[in-house]
């Protein structure tokens, strides 16, 4: 990618909050409905439960795993609870995953959806895009000091949430969650075409 992002400051992160929460776009509503749901259902132990869960983030942010079902079970058996409540970062890795039939699949995006919206002041979300355009900024600004790979960036949670920190850090965005960032490198990114 031959990309110039721009550097991140208040006012770039600011101006696309601004387009995320334009009532307009849907993205914000998309946001407060599964966060509603998660207030209803806020634990993991009833396997019908995770399945509602799993299947509006499944379907709302197109995470594309075809047999949610196998998912939410998945996530039942784990009883991911004590973990969650305790915001382990092996969690993630954990719920992503999944053998389906005798395939071996890694849904890393829909896991980390799945913990933020338990705890998104713990979990930043993994999106492709927004590794992607984190990729570019390493590439461009060179924000974290120890060298990593692209690849690194969607394989272990604990080193993506690293990243984030010292990317936040870095920039001198500390006023804005992770959910904020989130949805400004979410936003960014598709301008960029990621």
């Amino acid at each position: 990618m031959s990309k110039n992002p721009k550097k991140p400051d208040c006012d770039l992160v600011n101006s696309y909050l601004k387009i995320y929460n334009d009532k307009s776009k849907g993205y914000i509503q998309t946001d407060n409905a599964i966060f509603e749901l998660f207030k209803i259902y806020p634990q993991n132990k009833s396997y019908e439960e995770i399945l509602l869960k799993a299947a509006i983030i499944n379907g709302l942010y197109r995470t594309n795993i075809f047999a949610i079902y196998i998912m939410a079970e998945h996530i039942y058996e784990l009883s991911i609870d004590k973990k969650l409540s305790s915001f382990s970062v092996n969690l993630v890795n954990e719920i992503a995953n999944l053998q389906i039939k005798k395939k071996r699949h890694f849904f890393f995006s829909f896991a980390s959806k799945y913990c933020s919206f338990h705890f998104p002041q713990y979990y930043p979300i993994y999106d492709s895009k927004v590794g992607n355009l984190i990729w570019l900024y390493q590439n461009n600004y060179k924000f974290h000091p120890e060298h990593f790979f692209k690849y690194q960036i969607n394989e272990e949670y604990s080193k993506y949430k690293g990243i984030v920190e010292q990317f936040v850090n870095y920039f001198g965005l500390k006023e804005f969650t992770f959910k904020e960032i989130d949805k400004f490198l979410w936003l960014y990114a598709q301008d960029l075409n990621l």
